[in-house]
């Protein structure tokens, strides 16, 4: 993916910004074996927002989107209730 590193600087950036962006990676076809690349399926997010709007708003401006990695048409976006709270050290 070409646009791929922009991505990634882009949600780090916003990340730092807020609590919005809680934590994201790629969705895999299988478990990736040493030396073979990711077979990427899709992209998961988890996200702290008020609406369906919210979220929308933000992956409309993202990258992926505008340059057509992600289609919004088939995003799945739904509400999470959590039970945990993280365990690794630095993460929000």
């Amino acid at each position: 993916m070409e646009v791929r590193s922009q991505h990634l600087e882009s949600i780090k950036a916003e990340a730092h910004k807020s609590d919005f962006w809680q934590a994201g990676g790629a969705l895999l076809n299988d478990v990736p074996q040493p030396g073979q690349r990711l077979k990427i399926h899709g992209s998961v997010m988890l996200v702290q927002a008020e609406s369906r709007e919210e979220v929308l708003h933000a992956l409309r401006r993202d990258i992926y989107h505008t340059s057509a990695v992600w289609n919004l048409e088939s995003a799945q976006i739904l509400p999470v209730s959590t039970k945990l709270t993280p365990v690794v050290p630095g993460f929000k």
